[in-house]
């Protein structure tokens, strides 16, 4: 590499300023030929071509998946160096973003005055008070990186293109680098393939991590070329060393190993690798720097590299916006002599190192996490495959059983589920009280009566015309009595004949007075069957029965006959519920069992995200058949009516129920009907 300063195109005739962009295109040609490291060249090429071109500024970005990364920085003194600092900062403000990102998506330079428009129609501008001239790293038909110089404000169009075509070939000397360095990488890897089997066959055969950290550290110094390897755990806040080549037993009270885990605790937190060298400081915080002095004083070290476990993204899944776990670790590489710096081709190894060390030491921390890990894997690779069997065998029971008692153990509340309807607590049916047909229905469906209200009326033709016959007889029964008792009036025997008919009009009297006393009662007992035609209200309510008059006007009933049914909607309301017969025993135990109403939970078909509660109270003594619930047990829970609106206060209102029967445990209540199955076929 030459040293001296390029002369400028600036100073001298036109061929001499061809001639030294002659010079200065072949030295950039030699240098990528020369095998200098990746930031080094681009910042040797960089300043040659500022120089040259008597720019303010030059930068070297890299495009990588989520923007540019800046590789490398040359800025010229001069009254433009502020402008020039702001053009090269990283990363890029928006504007400039948006210039790289136009060059790398169409893969040609570009020139562009103060404030030109690059693209109007995506309204891309230059942001600066410099000319910025552009060229693209072009490798394989991939644009891999954008080389950027920020020219003065005052040069010409002229030699500003000259300036960019100079720019395109040191480009072009940039991708013939990338070219040749991607060519010695892939010769080293190929070199070094069998080690490399080698290393990653030890790393991944065992699955204790001092295991996997040992075989990182001694097989990895052989693979990584270096004088000392040392294997960090992380665990929190807390760094742990776990192995360090050419050592069987960590001592973690020395002070070179104190030293070495705050460095790597501090690199950890910054979440940066670290790179440091007999020229080279890398370091992004102050405790960083710090720590680092530190052990360097302690170890002698020329070289010392901190290279994190970070978790590589490859969950399909993952997006931006998922926050990185931190690392597991940190893996140190340390030289004591020779050269601090390290070639393209010997990062690549430590990162190769880094990266599968790192996912074997993951994979061992999570086996070992495993409660029993240790203890399986060591029963599992010191017995037969049928032993091996056996054990996953009784292992999986073990577990089965575990998982069947422990919901035993968990306590739960005995619940009994019934179906039922919301009820008046005072309601009736009633009945036709004889045959007959009705003649006029008096309410409607829904209408309040007060008490003793006429609801319907019947006719009974029969009724009728007995009234008839008897209100008749009655009527010449009495006339003829008072017939008779006067013409009594008159008598008075004096011969034995006129005594003889005074006796037979005295017992015809007595005869008549015993008919109209029948007929009398007759006719009060037909009175009172003709006025229990009008059926009245018993007491006060709300008509139930739907469209009750198109059902019953003019159609004949018999007697005992259901007509309408009336209820009390203005007072007490309860829950009448269906208990299936097979579980009322579990309703009287726990009744038996507390001094208190059980309580009740319901919901109603209409508002079934809300539970209400009431208390049980009665129970009937008998069992019924119910033609959708089989044989049911009747009981009757009571509520307070102010919870539920007048929406829901509807009389037949579906409702599901449960009973609370006290405390038990959740395996009891799941396993009820079970063991009740298992109980029917056993007895």
């Amino acid at each position: 590499m030459r040293s001296m300063n390029p002369p400028s195109v600036t100073a001298g005739t036109a061929a001499d300023a061809w001639d030294v962009l002659d010079r200065l295109v072949d030295d950039v040609a030699q240098l990528s030929r020369s095998g200098v490291a990746h930031d080094a060249f681009h910042h040797e090429l960089l300043r040659r071509a500022v120089d040259a071109l008597a720019a303010i500024g030059g930068v070297a970005w890299e495009v990588q998946p989520d923007g540019f990364a800046r590789r490398a920085l040359y800025l010229a003194m001069g009254p433009s160096a502020a402008v020039a600092q702001r053009a090269t900062e990283a990363p890029p403000e928006p504007a400039h973003r948006q210039v790289l990102e136009w060059v790398v998506r169409r893969g040609e330079p570009l020139e562009a005055a103060p404030h030109a428009v690059v693209d109007p129609a995506a309204n891309i501008v230059n942001p600066y008070e410099a000319a910025l001239l552009l060229a693209p790293i072009v490798v394989d038909h991939t644009t891999i990186g954008v080389l950027e110089l920020v020219h003065r404000p005052d040069v010409g169009i002229d030699a500003r293109q000259g300036a960019l075509r100079l720019l395109c070939a040191l480009a072009d000397c940039a991708a013939d680098y990338q070219r040749e360095r991607q060519r010695h990488l892939w010769q080293d890897r190929a070199a070094t393939a069998i080690e490399f089997e080698r290393l990653a066959t030890t790393l991944y055969a065992e699955l204790d991590s001092s295991a996997v950290a040992f075989a990182a550290a001694n097989e990895g110094r052989r693979w990584a070329e270096c004088d000392r390897v040392s294997v960090v755990l992380c665990e929190g806040t807390v760094a742990r060393t776990l192995a360090v080549n050419g050592v069987d037993a960590v001592d973690r009270r020395s002070d070179q190993l104190r030293l070495l885990e705050r460095l790597v605790a501090a690199v950890v937190r910054q979440g940066e690798p670290l790179w440091h060298g007999d020229r080279k400081l890398d370091v992004a915080t102050p405790p960083v720097a710090e720590a680092l002095q530190s052990y360097v004083d302690q170890s002698d070290a020329t070289a010392v590299v901190v290279l994190p476990f970070c978790e590589p993204n490859t969950s399909a899944q993952s997006t931006p916006t998922d926050a990185p776990k931190p690392p597991l670790g940190a893996i140190v590489f340390e030289q004591f002599a020779g050269q601090g710096e390290f070639d393209d081709a010997r990062r690549a190894r430590l990162d190769t190192l880094c990266l599968h060390a790192g996912q074997a030491l993951r994979r061992a921390v999570e086996c070992e996490s495993i409660p029993f890990g240790r203890w399986w894997r060591r029963q599992y690779r010191t017995r037969t495959d049928k032993a091996r069997k056996l054990l996953r065998l009784g292992v999986y029971a073990m577990l089965v059983g575990l998982a069947a008692c422990v919901p035993f153990l968990i306590p739960a509340e005995a619940t009994v589920e019934a179906r039922g309807s919301l009820e008046p607590e005072q309601r009736r049916d009633l009945f036709a009280p004889t045959d007959g047909i009705v003649v006029e229905v008096a309410v409607r469906h829904g209408q309040t009566v007060p008490a003793d209200a006429p609801l319907i009326v019947l006719r009974k033709p029969e009724l009728t015309v007995e009234l008839t016959r008897v209100a008749g007889e009655l009527q010449t029964a009495e006339r003829r009595l008072t017939a008779l008792r006067a013409a009594r009036t008159g008598d008075n025997p004096t011969d034995t004949a006129a005594r003889i008919q005074a006796q037979e009009r005295s017992a015809e009297e007595a005869q008549l007075k015993e008919t109209v006393r029948a007929l009398g009662d007759e006719q009060r007992l037909l009175l009172e069957q003709a006025r229990e035609l009008t059926i009245r209200a018993p007491f006060a309510g709300t008509v139930t029965t739907w469209d009750v008059e198109r059902i019953l006007l003019g159609r004949p009933v018999a007697r005992g006959q259901s007509l309408l049914g009336l209820a009390d909607a203005a007072g007490p309301w309860v829950v009448e519920l269906h208990v299936p017969d097979r579980l009322i025993g579990a309703v009287a135990a726990a009744r038996s069992s507390q001094s208190e109403p059980l309580e009740v939970e319901f919901v109603t078909a209409t508002h079934p995200e809300r539970i209400y509660r009431g208390k049980l109270l009665h129970v009937a003594e008998a069992t019924e058949t119910d033609a959708e619930l089989g044989s049911v047990v009747r009981a009757t829970a009571a509520f307070d009516r102010s919870v539920l609106d007048a929406t829901q206060l509807r009389p037949g209102a579906a409702v599901t129920a449960r009973i609370l029967c006290g405390p038990s445990s959740l395996g009891a209540v799941y396993t009820r009907d079970v063991r009740r199955f298992v109980r029917s076929l056993w007895w």
